[in-house]
């Protein structure tokens, strides 16, 4: 019992030199972004395509990293061995990807992750050869024209974190049989919005996801504050969906950002759900442990 509350105060005490003590903390704080990236198992055959246009940097001091891809026409299969051929054409213009610190403000820091692309197509689908007398199926059709994803995140110090994401699109019309109608959008996306959804097939326009640091203190409870921010403008998620007779599961994420805080020594922070759940861990026994009589002392 007593070294759970050392690794409770412990978490305390991380937060309180990340954002106190950031002259010893160097680099604290990073982004980064990409265009698109596929990681998708059909009947067992794994595909994975990116991810396309990354960058990433990490402040102090400032950084600034750009990539620029003018065209990307890739056509992957999903499964060679299969006689069914089934495909994902993905196609893509005018990319463009940042990610930027000014460094050090009067008393702020900042980081932005940004993703643009003028177009992107997607097509999933089957190619069987003549002979065999197959009809094609289209599985998935998705085309959007200026798809942008933005993640901020800023310091402001002594103790005070802000985390955004936003994304935005021109246009988008998403079709085929696993959707089974024809959807569109365009304008500013509110997160995390659900355009289509049932037991297989998922998609997610301005997914947010944010990380937070669970900070508890023996005796004056628990508190979360944000450490960092993914933004993804699209996120098409497979689960075991049917289609051209075998089962596709995975995702497709068109347009991903990323802003928030890093380790002394540069690294990204945690994934969102390990750190979640490592302070919830901690919260719950904490509390545990105050409910009960500790035997050492009796």
């Amino acid at each position: 019992m007593r070294s759970l509350l050392v690794a409770t105060v412990a978490i305390s005490a991380l937060s309180a030199v990340t954002l106190s003590e950031h002259a010893k903390a160097t680099p604290f704080i990073s982004s980064s972004a990409y265009a698109l990236s596929v990681d998708l198992t059909f009947d067992g055959s794994a595909t994975h395509y990116g991810p396309i246009a990354r960058v990433a940097g990490s402040a102090p001091p400032p950084y600034d990293q750009n990539d620029a891809v003018m065209r990307i026409n890739d056509t992957l299969l999903l499964d060679p061995s299969n006689p069914i051929n089934p495909t994902l054409s993905i196609t893509a213009t005018d990319i463009a990807t940042r990610a930027v610190s000014a460094g050090f403000g009067v008393d702020f820091i900042s980081a932005s992750g940004q993703a643009n692309l003028r177009t992107v197509g997607v097509v999933l689908t089957n190619n069987p050869p003549p002979p065999l007398g197959l009809l094609g199926i289209l599985g998935l059709s998705l085309s959007a024209t200026d798809i942008r994803s933005q993640a901020d995140f800023s310091v402001v110090f002594p103790n005070r974190e802000f985390a955004t994401g936003s994304a935005s699109f021109g246009s988008l019309i998403l079709t085929g049989a696993l959707i089974g109608t024809t959807l569109t959008f365009l304008g500013d996306a509110p997160a995390n919005t659900v355009l289509f959804s049932n037991q297989t097939t998922t998609v997610t326009l301005d997914q947010q996801s944010v990380a937070n640091l669970i900070s508890c203190t023996v005796g004056a409870g628990c508190i979360a504050s944000p450490v960092g921010i993914t933004t993804e403008a699209i996120d098409i998620h497979l689960d075991n969906a049917s289609l051209f007779g075998g089962m596709v599961s995975g995702d497709i994420i068109i347009g991903q950002s990323f802003a928030g805080l890093a380790s002394a020594v540069g690294e990204p922070v945690p994934e969102p759900a390990s750190l979640l759940l490592l302070g919830v861990a901690l919260a719950s026994l904490a509390a545990l442990r105050q409910g009960q009589a500790d035997p050492m002392t009796q």
